[in-house]
């Protein structure tokens, strides 16, 4: 099975001069003037909320890690 991405769906409303793109499955919302900065303004949020989920994810693996090491260490001491 390969990997499968669904492209992020948001929605764009132009009012007062002002573009406002959101997005409410993953709480991302932005106003600009420019449509383009409004993307921009959401494609860094999709970018913090990446760094967050990989960061959230490498301290699992370091505590999981740290529990292979220990565990490794208890056994090659008996």
């Amino acid at each position: 099975m390969g990997n499968r991405t669904t492209p992020l769906q948001v929605s764009v409303e132009y009012r007062d001069n002002q573009y406002h793109l959101e997005n409410k499955e993953f709480l991302l919302e932005t106003y600009a003037d420019s449509l383009e900065e409004a993307m921009d303004n959401i494609m860094d949020q999709v970018d913090l909320l990446y760094l967050e989920y990989c960061t959230c994810n490498l301290e699992e693996l370091t505590s999981d890690a740290r529990m292979l090491i220990n565990s490794l260490f208890m056994y090659f001491q008996s």
